[in-house]
Order: structure tokens, then C-alpha cells, then sequence
């Protein structure tokens, strides 16, 4: 059914939401590019389907936060980007430099902005040329460097020069990057920041010497990111089981590779938290819920009666709790 209601004459939280209907129709929606609220033309300008002409019109629109919306838009002419990517609203060439369409002549361009967050967004484009990349790893913000080291199109050679970096924060990009190699996270591994060997302690892409090596790591955040690793070997969630700090323990209770002997050792911690979790895991057996149910603590006997592991028998015990 399609839309053809007098769009004037609704309130603003009325019109709003029609501009995100799929059967409205063309009319109405120029009708709403139109509209004096902000937030109407805005939901217009964002729509992805819009037809060209109403942006076309949306692109000259003086309302503060509608460019913007033009600039993403990935049905925008490639006309109207080339256009918006002069203008003078930083925040407009932003949306053009984040934009899948834009063409390669006008990233390079706006790869030479004066605003950071313009070269940022050039950066992080995956459609950006590597001689672009190559340029924006050595500017002089490092927010710059660090969109660079979150593009997945950046290659290897790049990456290995951003793990080098002065600043942790792109360091920290690097560790999170898919394509990071096994060289490159292996350097991080033994970076002097604690959260960048977090963050590649995460990395599912570490090899096992390296998950072995940061499974003793001084930081326990550093331990918490290896006992959250999705291709941690039980070898080492075991000894991570043993950890003297309870956060580590808990992550280890949470992991879905904890085995009934870990789940057994953690059902006893003295840290009620990591009890709660071993309560909550689907792994977790009936004898050990068993006795969980008579735990102390009223929010761990609450996940044991949560767990649909646990059998008929204790949770009508439950009734005379």
C-alpha cells in the first residue's frame, strides 16, 4: 500500500517516521525533503533508495547536519560529491571522504585537507590507492595514521611500519587490524603498552607461541585478553584457571571452551562471580550445579535455576528455598 497522505498537515513526530516507510511515494518524499524541521530532512537524506533528483536538491540545503547525510549517501551522483567535497563544512567532507563512490581523484584531493578527520576518513576509505595510504601513515596526527592501520585494504608493508609507530594509539589499531601478520603481532606482543598487548592477546590470528607467552604476561588485562581468545588451547585455559586474579579466572569461567574439569576447579573459587558464571555455562554438569544450588550466594542458586542443564529435582528444591 502506498503512502499518499498530506505530509503538512501531520506533526513532526508523524512525518518523521513516514519518511522511513518503502511505500511511499516519490511525491511525498520530495514533499519531505522539503519539510522546515531538521530531523525530517535528515531521515529523508538518509534513506538509500532516495532518487537522485532529491538529493541533487538536498545537496543545497544550508540546514546544518543534511549535507553530511548527502556526502555518505552512496546513491549521491558522483557530480554532487565532486561538488560537496569543497565545501566548507568539514563535517560535509568527511561524509564524501567516507563515502564507497567517491572517485579516486577526489579522495586524493581530500587526502590533502587541512581537517584531520577529513584525511582520517581518506584513510580509513577502503577504496583509497596504497600510494595514498602509504602517504597518510606519515602524517603528523596520529588519528590519521591510526585510520590507515584500521583499513583492511592497507597492505602488510604499511602495517609493519605503522607497528613501529611513537603513538600506542595506532599501535593498538595495528594489534586490531584482521591482516596483521604473524611477524607483526608477534612485535606487538611485546610492545611496552599494556593495551596493545591486550588488544593482540584478542587477535584470533596469534599463533600459539605468542597466546602461550602473553598467557603469563605481568598485566592481568594482558591475561583477561588471552583467556577471551577464541583459539586458546585448554593447555592454557587450564593454567589461566589457576590465575590469581579473579577477572582472569572469570574469563576463563565464561570461555565456551571451559572443559568440566575447569568448570569443577571454578565451581569452588572463592570469588562468588566466577561461581555465577561456572552456574550460567551451558557445559556445566549436573552434579556441580547441584551443589552451586546450595551456595550461599542467592544470585548464584538464581543462575543454577536458569541453567537449562539443571534437572526437575533441584529446581523443586528451589520452591522450599
Amino acid at each position: 500500500m502506498e503512502i499518499t497522505t498530506d505530509v503538512k498537515n501531520l506533526p513532526t513526530r508523524g512525518r518523521e517516521p513516514i519518511t522511513q516507510n518503502y511505500n511511499i511515494l516519490i511525491g511525498v518524499l520530495m514533499e519531505l525533503a522539503k519539510d522546515l524541521e531538521q530531523q525530517v530532512k535528515i531521515a529523508v537524506a538518509e534513506r538509500q533508495d532516495i532518487p537522485k533528483e532529491i538529493l541533487e536538491e538536498l545537496a543545497k540545503d544550508i540546514t546544518p547536519g543534511i549535507k553530511d547525510r548527502v556526502a555518505e549517501n552512496v546513491n549521491t551522483p558522483i557530480k554532487i560529491l565532486e561538488e560537496l567535497a569543497k565545501d566548507y563544512d568539514s563535517g560535509v567532507r568527511q561524509g564524501v571522504a567516507r563515502n564507497p563512490n567517491t572517485p579516486i581523484e577526489t579522495l586524493k584531493e581530500l587526502a590533502r585537507d587541512n581537517d584531520y578527520g577529513v584525511r582520517r576518513d581518506v584513510a580509513r576509505n577502503s577504496n583509497t590507492p596504497i600510494e595514498i595510504l602509504k602517504k597518510l601513515a606519515s602524517d603528523e596526527d596520529y588519528r590519521v595514521r591510526q585510520g590507515v592501520a584500521e583499513n583492511t585494504s592497507t597492505p602488510l608493508k604499511i602495517l609493519e611500519k605503522l607497528a613501529k609507530d611513537y603513538n600506542w594509539h595506532v599501535r593498538e589499531s595495528v594489534a586490531k587490524c584482521p591482516n596483521a601478520s604473524a611477524e607483526v603481532l608477534s612485535t606487538l606482543s611485546k610492545d611496552e603498552e599494556n593495551l596493545v598487548r591486550d588488544v593482540v592477546a584478542k587477535n584470533p590470528n596469534i599463533t600459539e607461541k605468542i597466546l602461550q607467552k602473553l598467557a603469563k604476561d605481568d598485566s592481568s588485562w594482558v591475561r583477561q585478553g588471552i583467556a577471551e581468545n577464541q583459539n586458546i588451547t585448554i593447555e592454557v585455559l587450564e593454567e589461566l584457571a589457576k590465575d590469581y586474579d579473579s577477572s582472569v579466572r572469570l574469563k576463563v569461567a565464561q570461555h565456551p571452551k571451559a572443559t568440566i574439569k575447569i568448570l569443577e576447579i571454578l565451581s569452588k573459587d572463592e570469588e562468588f562471580r566466577v561461581r555465577k558464571a561456572v552456574a550460567e555455562h551451558p557445559n556445566t554438569l549436573t552434579d556441580i550445579l547441584s551443589n552451586l544450588s546450595k551456595d550461599k550466594d542467592d544470585y548464584i542458586r538464581a543462575s543454577v535455576a536458569k541453567n537449562p542443564n539443571t534437572p526437575l529435582d533441584i529446581l523443586m528444591d528451589f520452591t522450599n528455598d
